[in-house]
């Protein structure tokens, strides 16, 4: 490229990197299917490293998929409703009531356990549990002697 000439400019919908002032991260810069902007640190120096994570943020909006911001405000709490919503929507026979009156499925109560959830307590974000997170669950389970079948 010549010296006079300019980098060309993205067009329009395709997001943009920017770095913001005293932060040495690029910020991925693109807008969701409602039109509202989002902006979420690629967690890199490296400007290209940043544009393939803004690619893929970006695909992940094309997809339909809740861009990273709004997973990290998700909690195991909501996780754990979701799913007795669906067993109940669907009428699961696995569904019980505890004496208490709550629903449960098998199993929730480790759960529960595990990741310390409580009224007060609405558990880890869902950014956080991730593979290393079942294998502590299994391996905690499997040292109360359950086995693979009730994990």
């Amino acid at each position: 490229m010549a010296a006079t000439e300019k980098k060309p400019r993205r067009g329009n919908g395709e997001g943009s990197l920017i770095k913001l002032k005293g932060c040495r991260f690029w910020y991925a810069q693109y807008y969701d299917q409602n039109g509202r902007k989002i902006r979420a640190s690629t967690r890199t120096e490296i400007q290209k490293e940043a544009l393939g994570v803004l690619r893929r943020l970006m695909g992940d909006r094309d997809r339909g998929l809740a861009p990273i911001t709004a997973a990290r405000k998700i909690a195991y709490k909501e996780l754990r409703a979701g799913l007795l919503a669906s067993y109940v929507e669907k009428g699961n026979t696995s569904l019980h009531v505890r004496a208490t009156g709550e629903e449960s499925v098998t199993g929730l109560k480790q759960l529960d356990d595990f990741f310390d959830f409580s009224e007060d307590n609405p558990g880890p974000a869902v950014a956080r549990i991730n593979t290393d997170t079942g294998r502590a669950f299994v391996q905690k389970r499997q040292a109360k002697g359950a086995g693979a079948a009730v994990i």
